[in-house]
């Protein structure tokens, strides 16, 4: 029976295999995993190993705990659920193929069987580059057409082409010479096509050093292989073609420069394929990762979080993304130190351990296995490639099978590896029959059976969150699981039956997580000029501290002018309500908002006539620059000026020197009129008095010198 079972494993891993390439990007990724965790409990009973210690098995063992405890600490748990499960799944995967006795695991036949299957893959992911409406099928994490700006599908070629040369340069014994070098030339030359048809530069640019060291490294084998020399031929020219046509693609895919304008000289399907490389997206991406990081040094954001806690920095050229295209950078955002630490030295090692084996061992295939693998790390430090499941897996299966040769004495008990695979089958297991239960209460329109047992599953909530199925109950239910969510916070806050402090908390939470959609969603129009205060102070730090205004990308002109106009009128309510503080605040607002105050309508406190309100208004308002008063500048100066002189007259000279000590710092020609009249209007001998008294405060100032005849007099 178990003879049966060994046969049947390169079957039941294809079929795994296929379902996950197309599926476990989707909604099926739950159930996929858990099939994935049975699969590997189930064979690793059938091969019943006792691994050697190996420090990378170790290793991953360790790295799987670090996962786990990292969910702990999450801000999305529901997220980084799903994510834990992908790399739960990922490294068992590792150990598995690790541990995995040579006499039992046959390298050809899996690599074969993989060759035949990536060989029906190639003919769909070509008939769908032609296609022209691919984008509405396909979601934009898969592997099969161009997404988010090139196919994906390359990032999966870049590790199975060497395999391919492997195949075609030494002899396999699952089928004819004739029949394997067909297979792998028609493989060969559909697989670097379609690197072409992706618009993947980087990975056209590794494939090409990929190329070159597989010739150069394999050039006598070439040279003395019994093929004929019409195929040899062939294979000549196809490499000079290929290297050809992939320098040309890449020079031309940087954007030439014509009398100052960019030009781009290629474009492919109606889409201009060039970008500057200075200019590539992928800086902000890093910085982003970076920032996210160093706020959540220890423990990260959480796994899956990258999104969520990302959008918390908008900056210059500001986009969404689910990744920070470079897996280090990436789990380090996600995972803090705990985790990005670890998993940078767990990669790292096993790629050493793994070339050292290379070295001492002269098997070909170990060489090609490396390469392929090389390829992918590189190709992940510079893009989400590893995020895919199937190309993360592939590596680390690559990697496993070099370190099935390497050296090690003890062996494991095979108690602590049937405890780990029945450990992550039960629990990826049991998550997975939750979101089968939580789907079927779906269907029966049970969303209240969701909400009380499986809050958990990210999938379901999100589907009733979309459909707007949750009620106030609901939502303050899963709070405590989705308090992080952007999309979940701002839903949330327009429900019914919430009160007015609730909902600012709320927006003010959405603030926090997400500054644009908060700026993008806030609407001041139905709220008191009290109420709306904390608000407009949450959007005003926001748009100075990011940068936001006068950027068309975030805030655009008229918008900006709204939100000026709102304020402009919570201010006059505000001060018509004797809020004066208050009131000065908005006006403060209006003029960080627009170039100059609301020129059309007059601020309600120059129209005031008590001078005593005046004074206290002033004294809210006075650091603001009054260049950018506008059209109500010289109204703005001589209103000033008369306060001034109310405070000298009525003795009130400790008032009038705050006031006039703020103005002079914007407007020191100001000084000259406001001396010309309180000399005009110090006629009494206590008038005099305090004019020294002034006087001898300001007597640096130039704007003194026309009255200095005066001065001397009542000296």
């Amino acid at each position: 029976m178990k003879l049966f079972f060994r046969k049947a494993f390169y079957l039941l891993f294809f079929l795994l295999f296929i379902f996950s390439f197309f599926l476990i990007e989707g909604e099926y990724k739950l159930y996929l995993f858990a099939l994935w965790s049975i699969f590997l409990l189930f064979f690793s009973l059938v091969f019943n190993e006792k691994p050697r210690i190996l420090k990378p098995i170790i290793s991953a063992l360790v790295l799987s705990v670090l996962f786990i405890i990292s969910v702990i600490f999450s801000k999305h748990i529901p997220l980084s659920i799903e994510k834990l499960f992908f790399y739960l799944i990922s490294l068992a995967t590792f150990i598995f193929f690790s541990s995995i006795s040579k006499n039992k695991f046959k390298p050809k036949a899996f690599f074969y069987y993989l060759s035949i299957l990536t060989l029906v893959l190639n003919a769909i992911v070509l008939f769908f580059t032609f296609y022209q409406d691919q984008q509405s099928i396909f979601p934009g994490m898969n592997l099969l057409v161009r997404s988010y700006g090139h196919n994906h599908y390359a990032a999966f070629l870049l590790l199975l082409i060497p395999i391919f040369w492997w195949q075609f340069l030494f002899k396999n014994e699952q089928a004819t010479d004739k029949e394997t070098h067909f297979l792998m030339i028609i493989l060969l030359m559909s697989s670097y096509l379609l690197i072409i048809l992706s618009l993947a530069r980087l990975v056209l640019f590794i494939s090409l050093i990929q190329l070159i060291a597989i010739f150069f490294t394999n050039k006598k084998i070439l040279s003395s292989s019994k093929e004929n020399d019409f195929v040899k031929i062939i294979i000549k020219t196809f490499i000079f073609i290929f290297v050809s046509i992939g320098t040309v693609f890449l020079f031309l895919s940087v954007p030439l420069n014509n009398k100052g304008e960019s030009l781009c000289p290629l474009v492919f399907s109606k889409k201009e394929i060039c970008q500057p490389l200075l200019q590539n997206d992928r800086f902000i991406y890093w910085q982003k990762a970076w920032l996210v990081f160093s706020e959540n040094l220890l423990v990260g954001s959480g796994l899956k979080n990258f999104n969520f806690s990302s959008r918390k920095f908008p900056i210059e050229n500001y986009q969404i993304t689910s990744y920070a295209h470079n897996i280090f950078l990436h789990n380090l955002a996600e995972g803090g130190l705990l985790v990005g630490i670890p998993f940078f030295f767990f990669i790292t090692y096993i790629f050493y351990r793994s070339f050292l084996v290379i070295k001492r061992d002269r098997e070909p295939l170990y060489k090609f296995l490396w390469l392929a693998a090389s390829a992918s790390l590189f190709n992940a430090m510079f893009d989400f490639d590893w995020n895919f499941f199937i190309i993360f897996v592939l590596t680390l299966i690559f990697i496993a099978i070099i370190l099935q040769n390497d050296q090690g004495n003890e062996i494991i008990k095979i108690k602590l590896f049937k405890s780990y695979y029945i450990f992550i089958t039960v629990a990826i297991t049991f998550i997975a029959c939750g979101s089968l239960t939580a789907q079927i209460f779906y269907k029966k329109n049970r969303p209240d059976l969701i909400i009380k047992y499986f809050p958990y599953i990210n999938q379901q909530v999100r589907l009733l969150l979309n459909e707007r199925k949750l009620n106030f109950e609901d939502f303050s239910a899963l709070y405590p699981f989705y308090k992080h969510d952007a999309e979940f916070i701002y839903r949330f806050a327009l429900s019914e039956h919430l009160t007015s402090e609730k909902k600012i908390a709320l927006q003010l939470e959405l603030a926090d997580i997400d500054p644009l959609a908060f700026i993008s969603t806030i609407n001041f129009d139905k709220l008191d000029y009290q109420t709306a205060f904390p608000l407009a102070d949450k959007f005003i730090e926001i748009v100075t501290r990011y940068q936001i205004l006068n950027n068309p990308a975030f805030l655009d002109y008229w918008d900006q002018k709204n939100f000026a106009q709102q304020f402009f009128n919570f201010a006059n309510q505000a001060y018509l309500a004797n809020e004066l503080k208050l009131a000065a605040n908005y006006y403060r607002k209006v003029l960080v908002l627009s170039e100059f105050m609301i020129e059309n309508e007059r601020p309600s406190f120059l129209a005031e006539t008590d001078y005593l309100k005046s004074v206290t208004f002033l004294k809210y308002f006075k650091d603001s620059n009054t260049e950018k008063m506008g059209g109500h500048f010289s109204e703005y100066m001589i209103f000033y000026e008369e306060v001034l002189l109310d405070l000298f007259q009525n003795n009130f000279l400790d008032d009038f020197f705050l006031l006039a000590d703020a103005m002079f710092e914007y407007q020191y020609n100001f000084s000259w009129f406001l001396w010309r009249d309180l000399v005009n209007t110090s006629v009494t001998k206590e008038a005099k008095k305090k004019l020294l008294i002034v006087y001898d405060r300001y007597k640096d100032m130039k704007t003194w010198n026309d009255f200095a005849w005066l001065i001397k007099e009542l000296d």
